[in-house]
């Protein structure tokens, strides 16, 4: 049994001290959660166990096959780093790992920054995710708030190193740094409630996140990655916002006429893609994607989010192999252009519960889906993809 499978059961095993349907949120608990929200409205709603490991666990694996990952070799490659790190970064390099994993490394020459998603996502995203899954089992009554959000986070971070780690062949540095580093000092700085507090009074600290759907007719997964939000005002209604996750990276504009009531945002951004794998082991993105974002929020929780994605630049959809020859790149998902539309839950509902809408062009194809807080995962279906992207499948 992997490791990800002992979490998965912890999180089974660890039950409220009272099972009971969702409890009223009353105003001193309104109070007393900094970041958890009970109320099921916008992104509110996927702040949830399952939604999490999912969300975080898949989301380097968005739009591509389930039956092509291969997670067994993920899982061996990650012990493989976390039982012989030292090993596993000397195959990396010693000064690749300091100044690509550790520090920001500005003068090295042809360097992934692989600092910036370990300082964002990891350290300050995985902390204060932290805290709001600690809120939310204290909401739900577990004996062991805090214990239970380690695993559930720790659940999500395993399977996405695992994800990542596919295709590596000498053990994986960076689920050094994320697993046994970042992760931890992010879980231990958020466990400060003043800390917990500045980020979410003075940035505005919000998960945007929303919901992993499943489409079974490309058996993949869209919709997937984490989705972070932090936002400083200005003047006049104004505020300087920025969202960052794997689906979009941007700077934005955000105004409100009524004390963000409701708020209206308009950004632009940049997206790496195309990786390819170096001979350390290492990711490198080919080129950036030109991504606009735009959204409708009410008091920082998303219910409208739109991202667009132009194709990667100068991408034919053919890349050069070591032999000379050319063959179709096995990653068409991502060089494609797109269009993202996801309504978080607030105005659609059936049978009593609140709906979440995805509609999605990508590969010149739509994806269409439906989704609920209380679900772990959404339903989407898919028109037919065009042969020249049936490669990847």
């Amino acid at each position: 049994m992997h490791i990800s499978a002992y979490i998965l059961t912890a999180l089974v095993l660890g039950q409220p001290v009272e099972p009971a349907p969702e409890p009223p949120q009353t105003d001193s608990e309104q109070n007393k959660y900094i970041f958890y929200r009970p109320d099921g409205i916008g992104a509110h709603a996927f702040h949830t166990p399952w939604s999490t490991i999912i969300e975080s666990g898949f989301e380097e694996y968005g739009s591509r096959p389930l039956s092509q990952l291969d997670l067994s070799k993920g899982h061996r490659n990650v012990f493989s780093g976390l039982i012989r790190p030292r090993e596993a970064i000397q195959n990396y390099g010693v000064n690749n790992f300091i100044y690509q994993q550790l520090l920001p490394g500005f003068w090295v020459k042809d360097a992934t920054p692989s600092y910036l998603p370990n300082y964002l996502w990891h350290l300050i995203g995985g902390g204060f995710r932290f805290r709001q899954m600690t809120e939310y089992y204290e909401h739900h009554n577990y004996t062991h708030p805090q214990l239970m959000s380690w695993l559930t986070l720790y659940a999500g971070h395993w399977l996405n190193e695992a994800v990542q780690a596919q295709k590596f062949s000498m053990g994986s540095a960076d689920a050094v740094a994320d697993l046994l580093l970042f992760d931890w000092i992010g879980k231990v700085l958020f466990l400060s409630t003043p800390v917990a507090e500045f980020f979410a009074d003075f940035f505005h600290l919000k998960d945007w996140t929303f919901q992993t759907f499943w489409d079974p007719l490309s058996n993949s997964l869209v919709n997937t990655g984490q989705l972070y939000w932090a936002r400083l005002p200005l003047y006049w209604g104004l505020s300087l916002s920025t969202i960052t996750g794997h689906t979009v990276n941007a700077v934005n504009l955000t105004y409100s006429g009524d004390k963000d009531q409701t708020q209206w945002t308009f950004g632009l951004g940049l997206q790496a893609s195309g990786f390819t794998v170096s001979d350390n082991d290492d990711l490198s993105p080919v080129a950036f994607q030109q991504s606009l974002f735009l959204s409708y929020s009410e008091l920082d929780n998303p219910l409208v989010v739109i991202v667009a994605k132009e194709a990667l630049p100068g991408n034919e959809l053919y890349q050069d192999t070591p032999a000379g020859t050319t063959q179709i790149r096995p990653d068409n998902y991502s060089l494609a252009p797109s269009i993202n539309i996801s309504v978080y839950p607030k105005w659609l509902e059936l049978f009593e519960q609140k709906l979440a809408v995805s509609v999605i062009w990508e590969r010149e194809s739509f994806f269409i889906g439906v989704g609920a807080g209380p679900l772990p995962i959404g339903l989407s279906l898919s028109t037919p993809l065009q042969e020249k992207y049936l490669d990847d499948y």
